[in-house]
């Protein structure tokens, strides 16, 4: 994607933006996939445009399980933040009943150190002809400790 960059601390006439750029592996008889690169999360435990790496294995028929770790990028524009991180796994569940597909998840993101970011969550999906419905659900265990 190319786009003209007018922001004032940029040096004048710079139009680089890199929205997507990755490679990526798939064995579909063993069962796996990696990716690395520049890419876009498009679930409940990967939110954003990030810098890193993503694989996973499916373990049976109706379940993979997967891990991903990297770095956010909060503008295209720009390479990632090596103070800002992030580390998680995650498992797929379905198609069950034709119809549901089922993930469940864990992430911790680090900020110089520091968490910014931990979640555990779902998410479910429900595709039928004409109908999808998405739900997500994210506890944040930082938050839902008790105060001493």
């Amino acid at each position: 994607t190319r786009a003209c960059d007018r922001h004032p601390s940029r040096r004048p006439g710079s139009q680089s933006r890199v929205s997507l750029f990755f490679a990526e592996m798939t064995d579909r008889i063993a069962g796996w996939y990696a990716r690395l690169g520049r890419q876009a999360g498009g679930s409940g435990a990967l939110m954003g445009t990030f810098d890193g790496m993503q694989a996973g294995y499916q373990l049976w028929p109706k379940l993979r399980v997967n891990g991903f770790f990297g770095f956010p990028v909060d503008s295209t524009l720009e390479g990632p933040d090596s103070e800002r991180k992030f580390v998680g796994v995650s498992a797929d569940v379905g198609t069950l009943a034709n119809a549901w597909d089922f993930s469940f998840y864990a992430v911790d993101q680090q900020y110089s150190g520091v968490t910014d970011r931990q979640a555990v969550g779902t998410e479910v999906r429900y595709f039928r002809p004409g109908i999808t419905v998405v739900g997500i659900h994210t506890v944040s265990p930082a938050t839902t400790r008790f105060k001493q």
